[in-house]
């Protein structure tokens, strides 16, 4: 069950039946014992600006960068990430309640502290995340909406979510989008280079991380496309 339209602060899952999604009990019990390190709804309603402190407190050390993967799948990134970088603080988020929970598994699996799941809708960024407090942002192969025209309002990438990047990230920050479409990819670098983003022709980690989806497309041979982008200290809006 996706989570398109619901407020970020709402807690909505608590009010649902477990039957109506399988994963329903298992995120209601996270919320009342931390078993899982995943939060929603009203959990997150004082986060903004805290995110920081919140990985220092957790992690017993102080945090060095913090890195949003939107979108997470099943988390074979996310993981990936937070275990390659222990000083890092990795937020995942998804719209999609067994996305969210199996990623929280995984985590847990490797006994990483570094790395808290979120429940929702990306396109309230600037609710969870203050001005300047985030180090990066990673969005793999979102969904292009492609398959009928009036679809394309359903797109995640637009203008008004670029001005947000521009907002969360911090100056040097930087955006790493990889995607299988296009005219998508075109058009969320033309609205980014207008905020004053600028290109950078490495990626911002050694590693390459690629995604189950990159993976299925490189086996059939089919085109991708990648780009990191940097906010500029002199952008503003």
């Amino acid at each position: 069950m996706p989570f398109l339209n619901v407020d970020i602060f709402d807690d909505l899952p608590l009010r649902l039946r477990p039957t109506v999604n399988p994963y329903v009990k298992r995120l209601t019990e996270a919320q009342s014992d931390s078993s899982l390190p995943l939060m929603f709804g009203s959990q997150l309603r004082n986060m903004r600006g805290q995110w920081r402190q919140f990985f220092s407190e957790r992690m017993g050390r102080p945090v060095e960068k913090i890195i949003l993967e939107i979108g997470v799948h099943k988390g074979k990134v996310f993981q990936s990430l937070a275990q390659d970088n222990p000083n890092y603080g990795v937020v995942g988020i998804d719209i999609t309640m067994k996305r969210v929970v199996l990623s929280a598994q995984s985590v847990v699996n490797t006994g990483a502290k570094n790395a808290m799941l979120i429940l929702g809708n990306a396109k309230f960024l600037t609710q969870l995340f203050d001005k300047d407090e985030l180090d990066g942002v990673l969005i793999f192969f979102p969904d292009p909406w492609n398959q009928k025209k009036n679809q394309l309002k359903k797109r995640l990438i637009n203008e008004e979510f670029c001005a947000q990047l521009h907002s969360v990230l911090c100056d040097q920050g930087f955006f790493w989008l990889k995607t299988d479409c296009a005219h998508y990819f075109e058009e969320a670098l033309v609205h980014m280079e207008k905020l004053g983003f600028e290109k950078v022709s490495k990626s911002p980690f050694e590693k390459p991380y690629e995604s189950v989806f990159e993976s299925r497309f490189k086996k059939k041979n089919e085109q991708t496309f990648e780009q990191t982008l940097t906010k500029s200290p002199s952008s503003s809006l």
